[in-house]
C-alpha cells in the first residue's frame, strides 16, 4: 500500500444487554495504541461487566489489550486478573462539574472508562 493512503482500521467491537426489550448494559473494544482498548463497559450489574468483557477478550491471547476500570476489588477486578491481564496502573476519574456517580447494584454504571483519549 503506497505510504500516502491511510490504513484502514477496523470499527469498533460492540457488545450490549437487553432484558425486557430495554438496553441495560454495553461495551466497546477498538484499536488504540499498540493494541486493543476496552472501555467503556456500561452495565446494571458487576457480573454483567464481566460477561460483557469477557466476550470482547474472545479471540485476544497473546495481545496488548487495556482496559481502564474504577474497581479496586470484587467480581471484575478478580476476572480481569484471571484473565491474564496485568495490573499496570491505577487510573484516576475526571470529571467536570461533578464527580462520576459510584456505581449502585440494579442501576446502570461505569465499569470501564472509555479512555483517556480518543483516536
Amino acid at each position: 500500500m503506497p505510504f500516502n493512503q491511510p490504513r484502514r482500521q477496523p470499527g469498533a467491537q460492540v457488545r450490549g444487554i437487553r432484558r425486557g426489550g430495554t438496553l441495560s448494559g454495553f461495551a466497546m473494544r477498538r484499536a488504540f495504541g499498540r493494541g486493543q482498548v476496552i472501555g467503556p463497559v456500561i452495565a446494571e450489574t458487576e457480573a454483567d461487566a464481566v460477561h460483557l468483557v469477557a466476550s470482547l477478550l474472545e479471540g485476544m491471547e497473546n495481545r496488548f489489550v487495556r482496559l481502564d476500570t474504577r474497581q479496586p476489588e470484587g467480581l471484575l477486578r478478580a476476572f480481569i486478573e484471571a484473565s491474564g491481564l496485568p495490573l499496570f496502573d491505577t487510573v484516576r476519574t475526571l470529571t467536570r462539574g461533578g464527580t462520576l456517580a459510584p456505581v449502585e447494584p440494579g442501576r446502570p454504571g461505569v465499569y470501564g472508562l472509555a479512555a483517556h483519549a480518543l483516536s
